[in-house]
C-alpha cells in the first residue's frame, strides 16, 4: 500500500501519469496561508513533490482519483 498526504489541494492541482509501468504523482506543497502556530519541525516539506511508484505489467484504467483530508486515494483496474 502507498499513501500519499497531500495537504491543502485540490485534486485538479494534482497531475497523476502513468508512463512505462510507472504511476507518476507531482504536485505542490503549500504552507498554510495563516497560522497561530509555530513550526518546530516539518516531516514533509512544503514545496513541488513527485512521487513514482511502480505497476506491475499490464495495462490499467484508472477508477477512482479522489482528494479528501489531504489524502490522495486512486484506484487501477488492471485491463485484460
Amino acid at each position: 500500500t502507498n499513501a500519499l498526504k497531500v495537504v491543502g489541494k485540490r485534486m485538479e492541482d494534482v497531475r497523476i501519469v502513468v508512463r512505462e509501468g510507472v504511476l507518476i504523482v507531482t504536485g505542490e506543497r503549500p504552507l498554510p496561508a495563516e497560522r497561530s502556530w509555530v513550526i518546530h519541525r516539518v516531516e514533509i516539506p512544503q514545496g513541488r513533490f513527485e512521487r513514482q511508484i511502480g505497476l506491475p505489467p499490464g495495462r490499467f484504467e484508472m477508477t477512482r482519483r479522489d482528494l479528501e483530508n489531504g489524502c490522495v486515494t486512486l484506484v487501477l483496474r488492471k485491463l485484460d
